[in-house]
């Protein structure tokens, strides 16, 4: 990455996004020898998790057809076509 709007810590997050998003198993030795140089091992666990519930999130809302952002609405209008059905 060699923008210059991010420090190297926020690249080192950015990139571990990456890697979960993508390919987890590029999370290889040396992506964790550099990425514990900017993070305790407690940070990782939680960035970790963060991003694991991030990425659940969007493919939750993938799968129910939502689109971003349209969540409460996309809900309130299969509840209404529930109703009508019962």
């Amino acid at each position: 990455m060699e923008s210059d709007k991010f420090t190297h810590r926020e690249k080192m997050a950015l990139r571990y996004c990456d890697i979960m998003m993508t390919n987890p198993y590029e999370a290889d030795q040396d992506f964790w020898d550099a990425f514990l140089q900017e993070f305790t091992y407690a940070q990782a666990v939680e960035l970790g998790h963060f991003i694991a519930l991030r990425i659940a999130g969007q493919r939750w809302i993938m799968s129910v057809r939502a689109e971003h952002g349209q969540l409460a609405e996309f809900l309130e209008q299969k509840k209404k076509d529930a109703e009508v059905i019962a």
